[in-house]
């Protein structure tokens, strides 16, 4: 009798709990409690918080060291540990290709539940630049400052930054005209390279292999291994010169003449042996 006594007041309570409203509302819904349950045990223990990376060239190529490092080190100061529900890619795109100088373009993908994807593609180095401010750049093929070679307080900077071009197979650019520009981003840049890239590939294409640029007074010559010269006006208009180039070139080409020079600034080009 009183075992039966005992009993009663535990069923009672039991049954009441489970008429109790916040129970009824978990036994209803088990599974999406559960699951914030267990969601909130991963971020608890940092399931979601960024660990991983890995870095793609979109190009295919090898990396460079230097640039694995330095995308190494931003990735530890900036990124690692970050929530990956609140990371933005694109802040932080922006932030990387203003700080790390190699970068040409930079494209960051989430992967769950820790992990980003790096897709970059990177500058390579084509011009070892001279200018007024006695400074020896290092320059991409669009003009963007890579690194800087020669301090201001150096004595024979065009000799040494000449040498520099020799040694890596690199064209060296010398003009007292221009200057570097900072541009919105803090990257720098020749402005002006853009266009006089355009120049030397275009001349490339045809098997010349150019070593030395100048550039003064708004006139352009660009030198081949063989000591060719080819003349230029960056004052005038870049295309059209380039198409008188291609006309003229073509008939060099196909009577096999042999040149020393060939000024593309006027309407009819001029050719010297």
């Amino acid at each position: 009798m009183n075992t039966e006594v005992e009993k009663k007041p535990k069923s009672f309570l039991k049954e009441k709990m489970m008429r109790f409203k916040p129970v009824v509302l978990i036994k209803e819904n088990i599974f999406l409690f559960s699951f914030f349950l267990i969601f909130s045990l991963s971020l608890l223990f940092g399931l979601w918080n960024i660990n991983r990376y890995e870095i793609v060239n979109i190009k295919g190529k090898d990396i460079e060291r230097s640039v694995v490092e330095e995308i190494e080190g931003y990735f530890k100061e900036h990124l690692e540990s970050s929530n990956y529900f609140l990371f933005s890619p694109r802040e932080f795109q922006e932030s990387m290709y203003s700080d790390i100088t190699l970068l040409k373009s930079i494209r960051i993908e989430k992967v769950l539940p820790n992990k980003i994807v790096l897709f970059v593609e990177i500058h390579q180095p084509k011009y070892v630049a001279e200018l007024s401010s006695n400074l020896c750049f290092l320059l991409s093929s669009e003009g963007f400052v890579l690194e800087e070679i020669l301090e201001d307080d150096t004595e024979g900077g065009e000799e040494l930054c000449l040498n520099y071009a020799r040694e890596n197979t690199l064209i060296y650019f010398f003009s007292e005209d221009m200057e570097i520009s900072v541009l919105e981003n803090g990257k720098r840049r020749l402005l002006l390279m853009e266009d006089i890239n355009k120049v030397v590939e275009t001349v490339e294409t045809f098997n010349y292999k150019i070593v030395r640029i100048n550039l003064e007074n708004a006139v352009l010559k660009i030198y081949d291994e063989s000591d060719r010269v080819f003349t230029f006006s960056t004052s005038d208009d870049i295309p059209t010169q380039l198409k008188r180039f291609l006309i003229v070139i073509g008939k060099i080409k196909n009577d096999s003449l042999e040149f020393g020079s060939l000024d593309l600034r006027f309407e009819r080009p001029a050719m010297r042996e």
